[in-house]
């Protein structure tokens, strides 16, 4: 072997003994699974981060769907599902818009249903996030998703109360064209309540006889000529209530109404029921009162006290929400009328008649407070909104709508010219200190106004009584 071959063998012999260099050969092959996991685990905890920001904006989302600005209690079913959805999609793009999620997509679905009583939301979402590490194998995404749900507080059971005003102010002409008619026809526009009995015995037509007791000074006579009272467009306003109560129920037996009026008392005109159809029947044959047709707003609120129920929490029907709408110009007075017996010829026939020929008494019963005058003996005063209080003590919701007065064009009635320089201002405050909150006082001059603050009245605080889980 020459020199070179032993020097050759030599060093091959070391090489093969030597260890060092198999050590970093053997880190480094080992690395490229490690650095692949490595990769990997980044990429999802990125997913993970994404998803949980998502998720995130998924239950905003839902809780958008159900909250109390959007679950309305007067919407039907089938817009409150458009709505909730309308206000899940909104909250789910919005925050996805500045959520600042880099390398990623996600899209959702909304799904709106109704569970008994309550609004239930879901909203599932999907989306795709770009990979790092393990793209290099071939997965450039990764796919997550999820869900969110939430679900609303449930409706009221709702009892609602009507006190109307049936008094003879009431058959004042609703509008000013109203009024003027009511004046050149009938020769009365105010208070025209007195002697209903004559129109269809002696002066079925409401012509004018010559008399001042011709009959023509009555609501039955302004319906004839085509005059609208201020009672008139109150009762249609209430059935118009009653048709809302049906398209809002969500529950069987949701709400459920009583219904009465007063002038110098109370009078049932429908006890507590939950058939709509039959208040809203009873509703539209109610009249104004001719017997007293006084105005004892007094009285009829502390017999009307002991009727109602106190307010229970609305989560059950056996302990409905109670709320009370007080309809009324606000204005009380002491007029009495009463029934006498008189002969009077009808058809040739001299009969003996009993009913209200127009005389009346100071009702005994008021109670005499202060701002108020005297027409005569006649009485006109400001209610006392401190008779409200028994029905707030009892947990009850008290809304009020003030039918004010309008005086027709150039009357000289001094009951109108004192009604609206001393009344009307301190009507509108003891109307607004009777209703539970300020924002339950609605104030109505003109028929198109009774009818909308009627249906506000309604709707406000059916909205503000809501529970929130």
């Amino acid at each position: 072997m020459t020199v070179l071959s032993r020097l050759m063998s030599r060093s091959f012999h070391r090489f093969r003994a030597n260890r060092h260099g198999s050590v970093a050969t053997t880190f480094s092959l080992s690395m490229i699974p490690v650095i692949g996991l490595l990769g990997a685990s980044v990429d999802f905890a990125t997913v993970a981060g994404t998803r949980a920001k998502v998720q995130s904006i998924a239950d905003a989302a839902a809780l958008s769907a159900v909250a109390e600005s959007v679950v309305k209690p007067t919407y039907s079913w089938e817009q409150q599902k458009i709505e909730s959805e309308k206000a899940a999609k909104a909250t789910f793009e919005s925050l996805m818009a500045v959520a600042g999620l880099d390398g990623a997509t996600a899209g959702a679905t909304y799904q709106i249903t109704l569970k008994g009583n309550t609004v239930v939301a879901n909203v599932c979402y999907s989306g795709t996030q770009k990979t790092m590490a393990v793209a290099i194998a071939g997965f450039a995404t990764m796919d997550f998703g999820g869900c969110a749900g939430a679900s609303s507080a449930p409706p009221l059971y709702v009892s609602v109360y009507v006190l109307a005003d049936a008094s003879g102010s009431m058959g004042i002409g609703a509008s000013t064209a109203d009024q003027t008619l009511m004046n050149s026809k009938l020769g009365c526009a105010f208070a025209c309540h007195t002697l209903s009995w004559k129109v269809p015995m002696f002066n079925p037509d409401c012509k004018a006889t010559g008399g001042w007791d011709d009959g023509r000074a009555t609501p039955v006579c302004a319906k004839k000529i085509g005059a609208k009272t201020r009672f008139d467009i109150v009762r249609s306003a209430l059935s118009d209530v009653i048709d809302d109560a049906g398209t809002m129920a969500k529950l069987p037996d949701q709400f459920r109404f009583a219904v009465y009026k007063f002038s110098n008392t109370l009078t049932e005109v429908q006890k507590e029921t939950s058939s709509l159809s039959t208040v809203k029947t009873s509703v539209n044959a109610m009249e104004m009162d001719i017997a007293g047709a006084g105005s004892n707003f007094t009285v009829a609120m502390k017999d009307l006290l002991k009727k109602i129920p106190s307010s229970g929490d609305g989560k059950t029907a056996a302990s409905p929400k109670v709320m009370l709408l007080l309809m009324t110009d606000g204005v009380e007075g002491n007029v009495n009328e009463y029934s006498q017996c008189k002969d009077a010829w009808v058809d040739g026939k001299k009969k003996n008649i009993c009913n209200y020929w127009g005389s009346w008494n100071p009702d005994t019963n008021f109670t005499v407070n202060n701002p108020g005058f005297y027409w005569g003996a006649e009485r006109s005063q400001a209610i006392d909104s401190k008779v409200c209080d028994g029905f707030k003590n009892k947990g009850i919701t008290v809304a009020t709508l003030n039918t004010e007065y309008i005086t027709p064009p150039g009357s000289t009635d001094t009951r109108f010219v004192q009604i609206q320089s001393m009344l009307k201002p301190v009507i509108r405050q003891t109307m607004r200190d009777c209703a539970t909150l300020p924002e339950y006082a609605y104030f109505a001059t003109t028929p198109g106004e009774i009818s909308q603050a009627t249906e506000m009245m309604f709707r406000s605080v059916m909205a503000k009584a809501r529970l929130i889980n």
